[in-house]
């Protein structure tokens, strides 16, 4: 991979930056030409958008400004692939992060651009959804990511299978349970799942701690500062375990990929599918579009949180070496924040993290979602965030076991506490 070329020779950080970035080498690359390390292939929404973005850019200011893709899918991969590039002294100018572990260490040694300075030096901060600018702000209280998106995430549901079956819509994590077993007995998968991608279960062990604590337990938790065997931590294990072995999640969802998992639902095979609004455009676009609408995560007795709390942000962030943040980049930027939110819409069929007005002609069920999503408060914390990537795909590996019943509720908390403590020492 070829790092861009500048006026002068930049050199990286000494210390710390040395051990993160790898040997101090002199970086040169093409004016004009920015490498972008991304998780976005061409048939993603972001993608079109921000390519819709950079055309008109290159049409009405720099003919020459070029942003040269490298795309990896595969997140484990692309994270892999990431920290490869960084140590290699070869990070690229744009890549895309959550606000996790690993950007806070690039971060720490000055590597990574301060995006929120940034933004209020340009006058285009307050143009921003605040939950999104709040997703993506971290522990030190800076922002070193550009939100992609204005993201919330609902339990859709078959409104026939639920009308066929008599059932109303669960307002608590109970009344989700006999639902789940009501839909079981009538033959009916309660929910479909994807399990190999690992986020999906995890937000299930994720809900019962968020009701109970807000984002306490999953931040002390994330640091080793709370047990999983607390009564919180099992509470949420127990949860998505029984989920797994009462057998409300699809047949083979073990092995199930996203994909399959939201290719099960909009078959009309189960009945409720949990995921975020960056899925809206193929259910509005899929033959049971009219059946489907949404429900928030069911409450609890003595929640700390309130109903409009939930998983909600500025999606996946894009993140720009310090090195390589020079006037062009950041007159594209100026750019980009003028015109991306009116690209999220024609283009993607998202919601923009920047505030813009809904189209009218969208889909009915849109306009209903992006009604709810303007009264969101509080969003919650998610464990592929803040956990360290290593940290994460053990914790995704071992809740498909649990969720199959092949490993016991203890079992995996106390394999969660040892191994949150072992990659914090490392």
């Amino acid at each position: 991979m070829k790092s861009m070329k500048h006026k002068k020779t930049l050199i990286v950080m000494a210390g710390m930056a040395t051990m993160l970035l790898g040997s101090v080498i002199p970086v040169h690359a093409e004016e004009n030409v920015y490498h972008y390390l991304t998780l976005h292939n061409e048939s993603d929404a972001i993608y079109q958008a921000q390519k819709a973005v950079e055309d008109l850019y290159r049409k009405e200011v720099n003919p020459d400004f070029r942003i040269e893709r490298t795309v990896v899918s595969d997140r484990t991969a692309y994270l892999q692939k990431l920290k490869t590039l960084v140590a290699a002294n070869d990070m690229p100018d744009i890549f895309d992060e959550d606000a996790d572990p690993y950007v806070s260490k690039l971060a720490s040694v000055g590597a990574v651009a301060n995006i929120g300075d940034f933004l209020k030096e340009a006058g285009q901060y307050d143009a921003y959804v605040p939950v999104t600018l709040k997703y993506q702000t971290f522990d030190d209280g800076e922002m070193y990511l550009l939100p992609t998106a204005f993201n919330a995430e609902y339990f859709w549901y078959n409104k026939q299978i639920f009308e066929d079956n008599n059932l109303e819509l669960p307002k608590t994590m109970d009344e989700l349970m006999e639902v789940c077993q009501k839909l079981k007995d009538a033959g009916i998968t309660p929910i479909s799942v994807g399990s190999t991608d690992k986020w999906p279960l995890l937000r299930y062990l994720g809900q019962y701690p968020f009701r109970m604590t807000g984002n306490q337990f999953i931040e002390d938790a994330s640091k080793g500062l709370e047990s999983f065997t607390s009564d919180v931590g099992l509470a949420g294990i127990n949860y998505l375990q029984k989920l797994g072995t009462n057998g409300y999640f699809q047949e083979g969802f073990g092995a199930a990929t996203n994909s399959d998992a939201i290719d099960y639902f909009l078959g009309g095979k189960a009945a409720i599918y949990y995921t975020g609004t960056w899925d809206l455009g193929l259910i509005n676009e899929s033959e049971i579009a009219d059946n489907i609408s949404f429900f928030v995560l069911p409450m609890i007795d003595d929640a700390k949180t309130n109903e409009n709390d939930m998983w909600a942000g500025g999606g996946t962030g894009i993140c720009f070496k310090q090195e390589t943040f020079d006037d062009e980049i950041q007159n594209y930027l100026k750019f980009y924040n003028e015109h991306y939110g009116d690209f999220c819409f024609s283009e993607g069929g998202f919601f923009p993290p920047i505030e813009t007005d809904l189209p009218e002609d969208v889909p009915a069920l849109t306009a209903e979602v992006y009604n709810n999503m303007l009264t969101i408060g509080e969003y919650g914390k998610c464990w592929d965030v803040v956990l360290d990537s290593e940290t994460f795909d053990y914790m995704g590996n071992q809740a498909i076991s649990l969720a199959l019943g092949q490993i016991s509720a203890e079992d995996f908390a106390v394999e969660m506490d040892d191994t949150v403590q072992r990659n914090a020492v490392n």
